[in-house]
């Protein structure tokens, strides 16, 4: 079966795979796993080589999330959707949540869940599409959180998922008023 057969029609990944089919038991979970513990860790470092380049472009977060947060809203299987927001979601919105490095740190108690990598290389340059510029955090945040909302909205999402997703978007809209 060609690989287009699994993509879906409104994701704009042009890496969407079997590797990311929530339908295809032969596709081992253990898999989705480990590419969400790496995947923001893998790009931030990617990132940070390439900060020297002159012909860096930004990263659009929409296209390398979309596989993530299709998974997220399709899976049937309670655990991968608890690993995708653990590894994947949750760290992203708290990065994105902490100030840039040049202003003043928040307290640790305010932190999404008291620790989180700030992948300061990646978001520094991230944008949410392939045409934009490069975005500030609290314009990647409003843009995440609306994806993942639209992720969340699609006919093919499970009810159970889509009532997590709505929950991570109206919490983070909450922490995050003037978002």
């Amino acid at each position: 079966m060609p690989v287009r057969s699994f993509r879906s029609a409104h994701d704009p990944s042009p890496f969407y795979s079997p590797l990311y089919s929530p339908s295809d038991p032969r596709v081992p979970p253990a898999l989705s796993y480990h590419l969400s513990e790496i995947w923001l860790t893998e790009l931030d470092q990617v990132s940070a080589s390439a900060s020297g380049s002159d012909t860096r472009r930004p990263v659009p977060l929409k296209l390398v999330l979309a596989p993530f947060l299709t998974l997220a809203a399709q899976t049937p299987n309670k655990v991968t959707y608890q690993q995708l927001q653990a590894n994947l979601i949750d760290p992203l919105l708290g990065a994105l949540s902490t100030p840039d490095p040049d202003e003043p740190p928040l307290p640790e108690s305010s932190k999404a869940g008291g620790t989180c990598d700030n992948f300061s290389s990646l978001l520094i340059n991230s944008c949410l599409s392939p045409s934009d510029e490069p975005l500030d955090r609290g314009q990647l945040l409003k843009g995440v959180l609306e994806y993942i909302f639209e992720v969340a909205s699609r006919e093919d999402t499970k009810d159970s998922n889509r009532r997590k997703l709505y929950t991570i978007c109206n919490a983070n809209l909450d922490e995050n008023d003037d978002v």
